[in-house]
């Protein structure tokens, strides 16, 4: 489990997602199977702004082949979230 204030673009997650894979690929009886992340951003990037960054970092691509294609995955903004 990791948790992160701060999104920002998405690079923290984008290289734990790309480590998590490599670990995932060499160690494959591992008992650790899942990558759970948590992480929360008060100023959250749209996904065009999101695709743009991640068009600098290449090597960070995730499984699918490019580091834009992460943002597939990125939910959707809300204007406020309210815990019950």
């Amino acid at each position: 489990m990791v948790a992160e204030s701060g999104f920002g673009t998405g690079l923290n997650f984008l290289t734990l997602w790309q480590a998590f894979d490599q670990f995932r690929e060499a160690h494959p009886q591992a008992q650790l199977q899942r990558l759970h992340f948590i992480s929360f951003e008060k100023f959250p990037l749209t996904r065009a702004d999101l695709a743009l960054a991640h068009q600098h970092w290449p090597e960070l691509a995730p499984v699918g082949g490019t580091a834009s294609g992460a943002v597939a995955f990125a939910p959707a903004r809300l204007p406020s979230f309210i815990a019950r």
